[in-house]
């Protein structure tokens, strides 16, 4: 047994939990092969509530792509239509006429599947496999929420190099975790393009899904979509560079995280900084002028980040300028400049870092320092 691989026992124990599971994923998600798959391709974004309104920049970037070879665009929410706090379908609609968009919305019964998840990659798995189900075409790019491609060829690129056949996962990079290596030759799910007539026709969603099983002789944990690649067709990577593509990084995650608890002591590497930013981008000046005032009003290390109070003692004046890297980039791509407002926003946190550095600013959570 290798340093990573689990017990016997909690390999077995884990197996067991997962082969139950898998029989309500078949009750809640399910698709047949696709009849006559049509030439091209679809993109399916996963849309999280109550940060709906980040579709708006994320369609920004995707209606400056060029993309002769895209047949749909399948965008699927995370809660039955008539429970979003906003109709962004209907503003998605009248913004982005040009794209051939389709919504889809989860049910309740998906709704009760996720909360029986309990992971971070659970909620965008289940909207990727409800966008696969309406998928027509022979090819998909799993798109992230989070993601904004400034290279104009980014997702045309990735549909020619499936064009030959040999390669049925193109993904930007290796996947790897403390079980499986790059080695193992599995691409991520950033950015992952794959060939949906071969997944419709030899995998179930349960099969995207996170599996237990024996790989190589190594007792393991499959990721989502890691196990499909070892089923069913081949990888390849394509990397993305930083200068064609900003991606956030769990910051959905990390926002839902924070908003199940109080009191959160924020991590030196968290982007929910860059949240207040990206509405501001999709209409809602409001919520930036309302975090930069948190942030230049505070008197301790506390801060209200949307609804929740949280310790910012760890954020690093690194982590900022990275963040303001990536928003000044996306600035300059929509507007081409950054907006005054935009700047004042990230001096107010840099500002408060250096208030905080200073010894003027007081940790708050007790038990946490």
């Amino acid at each position: 047994m290798s340093a990573n691989e689990p017990s016997l026992t909690s390999f077995l124990a884990a197996k067991s939990k997962l082969s139950v599971f898998k029989k309500m994923i078949a009750s809640s998600v399910g698709w047949k092969p696709i009849a006559s798959a049509l030439p091209g391709y679809s993109i399916i974004i996963p849309v999280v509530t109550p940060l709906e309104k980040i579709l708006v920049p994320n369609l920004m970037f995707i209606e400056r792509q060029a993309m002769p070879n895209l047949r749909s665009i399948i965008i699927v929410c995370d809660r039955p239509k008539e429970a979003m706090p906003t109709d962004v379908e209907s503003e998605a609609l009248g913004k982005f006429a040009s794209l051939p968009m389709e919504f889809v919305y989860w049910g309740k019964s998906h709704r009760q599947l996720y909360k029986m998840m309990k992971h971070s990659h659970g909620a965008a798995w289940l909207s990727w496999c409800l966008g696969l189900a309406k998928v027509q075409t022979n090819h998909v790019f799993l798109h992230h929420f989070d993601a904004f491609h400034l290279r104009k060829d980014l997702i045309e690129e990735r549909y020619q190099a499936t064009l030959d056949g040999t390669e049925s996962y193109v993904g930007c990079d290796f996947f790897e975790d403390d079980q499986l290596a790059a080695s193992d030759g599995f691409v991520s799910t950033i950015e992952l393009f794959m060939d949906a007539e071969l997944v419709r026709k030899q995998l179930k969603p349960a099969d995207l899904y996170r599996q237990v099983t024996k790989f190589r002789n190594r007792r393991l944990q499959f990721e989502v979509f890691t196990y499909a690649q070892a089923q069913a067709g081949s990888a390849c990577k394509i990397p993305i560079q930083d200068d064609d593509m900003v991606h956030l990084g769990k910051v959905f995650h990390q926002y839902h995280q924070v908003m199940q608890r109080q009191n959160v002591l924020m991590p030196e590497f968290n982007n929910l900084p860059l949240l207040p930013y990206l509405l501001y981008v999709a209409g809602k000046p409001g919520v930036l002028t309302e975090h930069r005032d948190a942030y230049d009003k505070a008197t301790t290390t506390m801060v209200q980040i949307f609804d929740t109070e949280m310790d910012i003692e760890y954020l690093s004046h690194n982590h900022v300028n990275r963040m303001m890297t990536q928003a000044f980039a996306i600035e300059k791509e929509v507007v081409g400049t950054v907006r005054p407002e935009v700047s004042v926003y990230f001096d107010s946190i840099r500002k408060f870092i250096n208030r905080r550095d200073r010894g003027q600013l007081k940790p708050e959570i007790a038990g946490l320092h």
